[in-house]
């Protein structure tokens, strides 16, 4: 099985989650695979999807998971022509309502 690493150094802007998301599908939709691979990973930066906030604007923002930010990048990931997964930097908020 042939694996492809796509290490995504984006800088991401703190708060502006749509930005950040919507810079990540970008280069996702964009990313033409020239060699056959079997498996498409995409990493992205460190609490990207967020960026760094203090604590309390993190809790704010956080999602739980699966939630809407997840499902955005499965629904574009299925697009692909290549299986596809990402590895999201964002944080994440428990069912019980914590920063995980």
């Amino acid at each position: 099985m042939k694996v492809r690493l796509c290490l995504l150094q984006l800088r991401s802007i703190p708060g502006r989650k749509e930005i950040n998301i919507a810079k990540a599908i970008e280069v996702i939709k964009s990313d033409k695979v020239e060699e056959e691979v079997d498996l498409n990973i995409y990493i992205l930066p460190e609490l990207y999807v967020q960026g760094y906030l203090s604590k309390d604007l993190h809790f704010i923002l956080a999602e739980t998971i699966p939630g809407p930010t997840t499902e955005l990048f499965a629904e574009v990931l299925k697009e692909k022509s290549v299986k596809s997964i990402a590895i999201l930097g964002m944080s994440e908020r428990s069912s019980e309502d914590r920063l995980l």
